[in-house]
């Protein structure tokens, strides 16, 4: 089950509120952090959310997430911090930063992630595509990075 209710204003900034209600059920036990196991069974998570939104027009796009939860057989809460700065139409940057405390009858951890990207649109058939992304949890630095070309039919 899911109930949501927006409000926007006429500049496209937004408040959602959402309301989830999902089922998982687990055939084998898996550990979700280390030195935790959250064991085989059927699940029930409930949550709410309030999303705070600027409209996608606005060079510097925000958003800002507040949520709290059950989680397995225990409880999350989550606050998510999104920002996207767009100053021309060649350069795009981005910043992300998710907090999430959980709290199990197995053990308490707190997973906290951090995304850095930067795009380059160098022309209509070429642009360049980065994403920089760190965890606590598996304390591992990933990046990726994709160079976009399309060639003109014409070309061959």
């Amino acid at each position: 089950a899911s109930l949501r209710l927006d409000v926007q204003n006429q500049t496209n900034d937004k408040i959602v509120f959402t309301y989830n209600e999902e089922k998982e059920g687990l055939i084998r036990p898996f550990e979700i952090s280390e030195g935790i196991f959250i064991p085989q069974g059927l699940y029930s998570f409930d949550e709410f959310r309030v999303h705070v939104d600027s409209g996608s027009h606005r060079k510097l796009k925000t958003r800002i997430t507040v949520g709290s939860g059950s989680f397995y057989a225990g409880e999350q809460d989550n606050v998510n911090l999104f920002l996207e700065w767009t100053p021309n139409q060649r350069l795009r940057t981005s910043f992300n930063y998710r907090y999430n405390d959980v709290l199990l009858p197995e053990g308490k951890f707190v997973l906290r992630l951090v995304q850095v990207g930067l795009d380059l649109t160098f022309s209509s058939t070429l642009s360049w595509v980065n994403l920089l992304q760190y965890d606590n949890n598996s304390e591992i630095m990933g990046v990726n990075s994709r160079l976009h070309w399309i060639p003109q039919a014409d070309n061959y």
